[in-house]
């Protein structure tokens, strides 16, 4: 809208206005309903339209105060601020409680598997014993076939069967140590999640507590306290969840040791 229709509106506003006005006041009022005016159409004071590249970034900054927590947002709506992370800290606790069930669970799991090795272990060794034992009888008397198990095997399928067993006991311990290496590794990973989840409600009863003395604090430090306090607390929630699922190398070490089967052989047989 142009200057010469702007100039019409004031004109029709100061007729209504200015009835029953002096003529300074009827100047006065004329001249602050001439710069709204021209303030509405983008330009100045002065009749000069505002720049476009000034309007938008007038437009970013008022886009920006009313999607972000500004500085001057938090100072001026601290205890809404205190709302909206509690939110967000509720949010983080759901996912860890997620997190922290998810571990509990592959943990039950490695400790079955534990146990179940351990019995295959041993199960195992008594078949190796049994099995080297009656080797060497058959051997010194040249009384083959051998017997194991209700079963009834030649020289060379005793030899094969041993090895066999002693590979199997081999993996199986193998199997062992890296599942009691993963065992640790949960273990750990659990001792982060929970040391998080005490953190999270540290931090839940930091926010409670600023809200109900933030009006304390106005008085004593201003608003330029109330946000440098708030965002003490946004720091510490940001902290939440940097590392809970990143292991340290010791977590994630396994042993990576194999035995060939003539080697597993001899060294069973020199026992």
């Amino acid at each position: 809208m142009g200057i010469i229709k702007w100039s019409l509106i004031v004109a029709v506003v100061g007729i209504v206005v200015c009835i029953g006005c002096s003529q300074d006041d009827r100047d006065e009022i004329a001249d602050r309903v001439g710069n709204a005016g021209r303030a509405l159409a983008g330009e100045s004071a002065t009749g000069e339209k505002t720049p476009r590249i000034v309007k938008e970034q007038q437009r970013k900054e008022r886009i920006r105060q009313n999607n972000t927590w500004t500085p001057e947002n938090i100072a001026q709506h601290p205890v809404e601020f205190c709302q909206a992370k509690l939110e967000i800290l509720q949010q983080h606790s759901r996912a860890l409680e997620a997190r922290i069930h998810e571990t509990l669970c592959e943990i039950a799991a490695l400790k079955r598997t534990i146990g179940d090795n351990e019995a295959m272990e041993k199960n195992l060794r008594k078949f190796i014993d049994d099995a080297k034992k009656t080797y060497k009888e058959c051997e010194a008397a040249n009384s083959w076939p051998a017997k194991l198990g209700g079963y009834t095997f030649s020289r060379e399928k005793t030899q094969e069967k041993i090895i066999d067993a002693a590979q199997k006991l081999a993996d199986i311990q193998l199997n062992a140590n890296s599942t009691k290496n993963k065992m640790v590794a949960f273990e750990k990973k659990l001792k982060r999640h929970q040391d998080e989840q005490k953190k999270i409600v540290k931090i839940r009863e930091q926010i409670q507590g600023k809200i109900n003395d933030i009006r304390t604090e106005k008085i004593i430090n201003g608003d330029d306290g109330i946000v440098a306090s708030l965002n003490k607390i946004s720091d510490n929630l940001n902290s939440l969840g940097t590392d809970s699922d990143d292991p340290k190398v010791e977590d994630i070490i396994q042993p990576d040791e194999k035995t060939t089967r003539e080697e597993l052989f001899k060294k069973i047989m020199a026992e």
